[in-house]
């Protein structure tokens, strides 16, 4: 009889080549899948700020000024007005209501304002008493340093997202 001392099992580099080809695999699957909700957010952004946009130029409109501009009731508004005139009911002179009557007869324009998808933040920003073009107002929101929301300008009625440097420039320019 011949007697084999053969050892069952796998040899010391045989699971650490295991192991390392998992390593890799695991990466390249935490690489993939990392910015997968950047599309998303990104349309969810455009979404949002067209939403925002359109009940900026409906409130003008029907008001005959943008909400929160210096012939608006309660200038300078505050983050909770601004919410307040595009969601409530409102009169001709901007005052607003949470409920309908003949003399809030305008909006609501938005059944809840809109969150911008990267921060989470439905903030708003503003800057007083300036007049620009979007173009202009989105260079300056890019180079800030931004901390998400909103940026709106009530001279102009532009809205551009508040995200600043840290992000790429395109999205102040939607």
């Amino acid at each position: 009889m011949i007697h084999r001392n053969a050892q069952k099992g796998f040899t010391l580099a045989e699971v650490l080549i295991v192991i390392a080809l998992l390593g890799i695999l695991a990466s390249i699957v935490v690489l993939n899948f990392g910015g997968s909700d950047r599309p998303a957010n990104e349309r969810a952004l455009r979404a949002n700020l067209q939403s925002l946009r359109s009940a900026v130029a409906l409130y003008k409109a029907d008001h005959g000024h943008w909400p929160c501009s210096e012939d608006d009731y309660g200038y300078p508004c505050s983050n909770q007005d601004f919410r307040r005139k595009l969601t409530w009911y409102s009169r001709k002179d901007g005052r607003t209501r949470n409920a309908k009557n003949a003399t809030y007869a305008y909006g609501p324009y938005l059944d809840d304002f809109p969150v911008e998808p990267f921060s989470q933040a439905d903030s708003v920003s503003w800057s007083l008493g300036t007049e620009r073009l979007k173009e202009r107002v989105a260079d300056a929101v890019d180079g800030s340093s931004g901390d998400g929301g909103w940026y709106y300008e009530p001279e102009s009625g532009v809205v551009v997202p508040n995200l600043g440097s840290a992000f790429p420039n395109e999205y102040a320019r939607f």
